[in-house]
This record gives C-alpha cells, sequence and structure tokens, in this order.
C-alpha cells in the first residue's frame, strides 16, 4: 500500500499541477493500492476529491478522525440555512452575499466555486469571527481574530458538539472539550502534540513498513508535522515546489532532506541544485524521480490545415522572458502562413503580456487596425471567451469603418484613391486568419491540454528549470520540444532543440515546421521515450525505489 499524505488548499479546483496528485494517477494506472493520508485541515475534502476523480479513492482524514465524525455523505449548506437576525438585508455578489443590519454590515457571507456556504465572517468589532462549514452540511469551525490575528479556534463535530479549543499564545494551547474517550489526555502542549497522537495510532494499526510505502508533500503547510512524523516512519518525500528555487528555500528543506528515507526531486535542474547544497551523506536519500506517466495520445496535427506551436508558460517564466520570446513566436506565426500560435498561461499578467504584443504586431502588419476600437472583439477572439460572433463582428465593423472613411472623402484625392485600390486588394480572409490562429488560454485544465497539444507539431517551453509535467505531455503527444535548458528527455535535434548561443528558437521551429523530415524522426524518438516512461514502469520504479530495508 502507498501512504500519500499530499498538502493541498481547501479551495475547490483541479489540481492538474499537484505532483501528489499526480503521483497518485500513477499507481492507479500501474496498478498499485493507494490510501490518501489528509493531515490538514480541509473542510471541501470531499468536492475537491470529487473535481479531481479522486472519489473512489481510499482515504483517511486526520480531522475527521480527532472530531470523531462519521458522516460520509450528504448535503453542503447553502445561505437560506443560516440562522441570521430578525430583519438583515442579504445584498448578493459574485462569490459572496452581504447581511447587513441596517447601515452596517454584519456579516459576509462566503460560497464556495461550487456555489454551496463555505464561510460566515462576522463584522462586529467586538467579537471578530468566522464560522467554516463543512462540505458535508455542518459547521465545522470557528476562527476568533484580534488585531487581523487568529487567537483561538474551535472545533466541532458533525452534531455541533465542540470538541477541540486551541489558542496558540495559551499556556495550555490545546484543550479537548468534548468525546473524552477518544482522546489520550485533556490538554496537549502544541497543536502538532494532537495530531501526532492520531497520527500515530493510526500508522500503528494501518502501517507496515516492510511492505508499506509512505510518500509526502514538502509543503510548509504540513512540514513541522511531517518533520515529527519522520522520526517514527520511513518517509519519502516528493519536492512539489513549483517553479525556480533560491538558496533560502533550499535551505528551508534540510531537515527534511537530513531525516527522509528518500527525497525524491524531479527536475534534473533543481536536483542538481539541491545536490549541491547538502552535505555527501545526505546525498544517498536524493533520488531523480517522476510522479508522471506516459500514455499514447498521439493527435492528429498532420490532418490541420495550419501548424500549431504550443507555447507553455508558467512561474519558470519571468516577465522579460515571456516579453521576448512572445514578440519571437508572434513575429514567427505571422511570417509564416502554414503556422498558429497557442499559448497556455500560467495567469492573467502573463497572458496580457503576449496580447498586448499580439495587437501591436497586427497593428504594425494591418495599419487599418484600430486598436482603442477594436481591441475588445480582438480579445474574445484569441481568448475564446463568450461572443460566439466575434469574428463576424469585427470583419464589418472593420469594412464599414474603412468603407465610411473612403467615402467621406473626394475621390480625386490621389492618396485616397490609392487607400481604396489597397482596401479593395485587402485579403481578408488572412487578416481573420491571422486574428483567430494565435489562441490564448489561462491555467488550462488536463482535457484541454491534451485536447490542443493533439493538434500541435511542437511544444515551446522556455521557463527556467523547464516543466516535468509538460514534457511527459509532450511525449505522450509524441510532439518534439523546444526548450532552453538541457534536460533527460531532450536529444537535441533527435526529439528536441535546446536553445543557446548557436541554436535559436526560428531556427528550431524552422528545423521541425518546415522539415517533414526531422519532424517524423522526432516521432520515432519520442515513441521510444513513450515507451520506457509509461504509468506502469513509473509506478514500478517508486515501489523499487521506495522500499524500506532496515
Amino acid at each position: 500500500m502507498f501512504y500519500i499524505m499530499p498538502a493541498w488548499e481547501n479551495e475547490v479546483s483541479e489540481l492538474n499541477r499537484d505532483l501528489l496528485k499526480n503521483l497518485t494517477n500513477v499507481f492507479v494506472g500501474g496498478k498499485k493500492s493507494v490510501k490518501l493520508a489528509v493531515l490538514n485541515f480541509l473542510p471541501n475534502l470531499r468536492y475537491l476529491l470529487h473535481v479531481n476523480g479522486l472519489t473512489n479513492y481510499e482515504y483517511w482524514n486526520i480531522w475527521d478522525a480527532i472530531l470523531g465524525i462519521e458522516r460520509v455523505d450528504g448535503m453542503p449548506l447553502g445561505p437560506e440555512a443560516l440562522d441570521l437576525p430578525q430583519g438583515v438585508r442579504l445584498i448578493n455578489a459574485m462569490t459572496s452575499m452581504d447581511a447587513y443590519e441596517g447601515s452596517k454590515l454584519y456579516a459576509r457571507i462566503i460560497r464556495s466555486s461550487e456555489g454551496y456556504l463555505s464561510e460566515v465572517q462576522f463584522m462586529n468589532p467586538q467579537n471578530r469571527h468566522t464560522d467554516v462549514y463543512d462540505d458535508r452540511g455542518f459547521k465545522v469551525c470557528t476562527n476568533y481574530y484580534e488585531n487581523e490575528e487568529v487567537v483561538r479556534q474551535e472545533w466541532f463535530n458533525e452534531c455541533n458538539q465542540l470538541i477541540v479549543r486551541y489558542e496558540p499564545k495559551a499556556k495550555v494551547a490545546v484543550q479537548i472539550l468534548g468525546n473524552y474517550s477518544n482522546f489520550e489526555k485533556r490538554q496537549y502542549k502544541t497543536l502538532n502534540e494532537l495530531l501526532m497522537e492520531f497520527v500515530n495510532s493510526f500508522f500503528e494499526e494501518h502501517f507496515d513498513p516492510t511492505q508499506d510505502r509512505l510518500i509526502a508533500s514538502t509543503n510548509l503547510k504540513i512540514r513541522p508535522l511531517m518533520v515529527e512524523i519522520q522520526n517514527r516512519l520511513p518517509v519519502t518525500y516528493l519536492l512539489d515546489h513549483l517553479g525556480p528555487m533560491d538558496t533560502t528555500t533550499v535551505e528551508t528543506l534540510q531537515p527534511q532532506i537530513q531525516g527522509a528515507f528518500k527525497f525524491v526531486v524531479p527536475n534534473y535542474v533543481i536536483f542538481q541544485q539541491i545536490k549541491s547544497s547538502v552535505a555527501e551523506p545526505a546525498q544517498k536519500v536524493l533520488k531523480l524521480g517522476y510522479p508522471y506517466g506516459t500514455e499514447n495520445r498521439l493527435g492528429n496535427s498532420n490532418e490541420e490545415s495550419k501548424m500549431f506551436i504550443y507555447w507553455h508558460i508558467d512561474e519558470s517564466t519571468n516577465d522579460t522572458t515571456c516579453s521576448q520570446f512572445a514578440e519571437k513566436l508572434i513575429d514567427y506565426s505571422l511570417e509564416h502562413e502554414n503556422v498558429g500560435l497557442q499559448v497556455a498561461a500560467l495567469n492573467d499578467r502573463q497572458a496580457n503580456l503576449v496580447f498586448n504584443y499580439l495587437c501591436q504586431a497586427l497593428k504594425n502588419k494591418y495599419t487599418f487596425l484600430d486598436l482603442e476600437q477594436d481591441q475588445d472583439l480582438i480579445w474574445k477572439i484569441v481568448f475564446g471567451r463568450e461572443d460566439t460572433d466575434a469574428i463576424g463582428k469585427l470583419l464589418m465593423q472593420l469594412k464599414f469603418r474603412l468603407g465610411m472613411n473612403l467615402k467621406h472623402d473626394p475621390e480625386t484625392n490621389p492618396q485616397k484613391l490609392a487607400d481604396s485600390a489597397r482596401f479593395k486588394k485587402i485579403n481578408w480572409k488572412k487578416v481573420m486568419e491571422d486574428i483567430t490562429e494565435t489562441i490564448i488560454r489561462v491555467n488550462s485544465r488536463d482535457n484541454e491540454i491534451y485536447r490542443n497539444l493533439a493538434r500541435s507539431r511542437v511544444l515551446v517551453d522556455v521557463g527556467s528549470p523547464y516543466n516535468t509535467r509538460m514534457q511527459f505531455n509532450a511525449i505522450s503527444a509524441g510532439i518534439p520540444q523546444i526548450v532552453n535548458v538541457d534536460s533527460p528527455f531532450i536529444i537535441n535535434r533527435k526529439n528536441g532543440w535546446i536553445i543557446n548561443e548557436k541554436q535559436s528558437l526560428s531556427q528550431g521551429l524552422d528545423f521541425y515546421l518546415q522539415e517533414l523530415g526531422n519532424w517524423n524522426k522526432s516521432l520515432v524518438a519520442t515513441t521510444k521515450y513513450m515507451e520506457q516512461l509509461t504509468l506502469k514502469r513509473q509506478a514500478d520504479w517508486w515501489e523499487r525505489r521506495t522500499k524500506y530495508e532496515k
């Protein structure tokens, strides 16, 4: 049995970038037994599992064990379930509702992304507190504040019975106030002492170190508790830090590295960085391994009328690099009639950097564009937003404006005559193609990534370090990759192109997009990696590498 200890946020969202979730999928795909052990407080856990297709997986929730919660199912509550004072008015907003008592804000009701009741923030300055609701339909916690700092937390079971009170600055930090038979003591010095009691009890009963494996996140949310757990159990850590690492971040990992049974790093660049910063004895626990596996998702890019570049942008791509390569990729796409560009940005800031350059490049190519009037429609087209007729509206707007400008001027004006001739020669189909065949998406879901890669001819990732997950996705799609740092999965000019002083981005694009033979050779090389890195083989690697031997 593989016990997986993630450190997820309470927000209900797709965890496609979470390494522990991806590792869970590897084990399931490799026919291994998996059980999730959830250590941090997640009242939205049930919906989080549902959104990520993990509902049928076994899991142990430490806070359910502490509070004695036995309810498995249940409908989440809506705002109408609240017992608010008579006369309170509710004003609706996108993800919240404000409750007013007269002219004073009495409470703010926070809804989850799924629309159900998540929190109620009470605004009385003399009694600032927040009630937190479990997605099974009951209040589970109340947080009390002084000067915006949490000074007391109280946890309840599904019967609204107060079980645990925590006051971090009190002499006795943790008090047990209900269900006493569930605990060894009535008071605890720290919250971690209480948590460790239940961790020890659970693993003593269920964990066999000779047969089972424990793999945990290195995330700060559960790090202090994990440092205690690693003194009792053989813990394999999976470094789930995303993006570049500075020396301070590496230093904070030292206690986990030194106490780990194994410490797995999923990126060669970061692996070398960490290895050079730890003492030689600790280097023995470091392993280069991956929470991903390949699947055969070969696409149909050869059937597309355009050869699409898929540009992946994440936290490893700083704004300067993003702007620099936006210029190169958009210019290349506009200069080659057979090339389109798909941009997968992590956030709106990156997406806007790319979009702003696209607008300027389009304006430079088509001087009749007026960005003040046309940019909104271009934005809707490029980002694929709600206006399905934006293409037709933009085309009509351009033709009408150009026609009116020419109509209102004397036809004897030589400049206007020349403009009229140019107007008649405008290839409107080409204009629309140049706009519509640059596609920008933000924080794409897995199914959207797979679909877009299936129609792409090459992946570009100029972040440093490279994105391991996207490299596995590109291998699964059978397409070459263009990167600017070395990778164990890229052989230069075979299944990829490494940008350096002698090899530019545009040369790499020409190499794979304008020479079909090079692309076909890349497909053969990529297919070999696909066979070597299947879910089954990856799961077997983890099974071998994490086997505990005294």
